[in-house]
């Protein structure tokens, strides 16, 4: 049986690490847009389809860069 809240809590890490504007790999997305996009993706994909791996991260990265657009639209209105 898989133990989905340590690999919850793993793949926030491994999203955060690729992707925090403070020390990610690509830093693109503040801590609370990573938070917000991780939740999303957790909240709209069955956990038994998820395998927590760099194709789900991917899938994080494109609800975080619609969370930038937003982030964006808002800040120049």
């Amino acid at each position: 049986m898989r133990d989905y809240a340590i690999l919850i809590n793993e793949f926030y890490n491994l999203v955060s690490n690729f992707y925090s504007k403070k020390y990610g790999i690509f830093p693109i997305a503040s801590e609370t847009i990573i938070q917000l996009s991780v939740n999303k993706y957790l909240e709209e994909t069955p956990l038994r389809e998820i395998k927590f791996d760099s194709v789900d991260r991917d899938k994080v990265k494109d609800i975080i860069e619609k969370y930038i657009e937003i982030e964006k639209d808002l800040t120049t209105k």
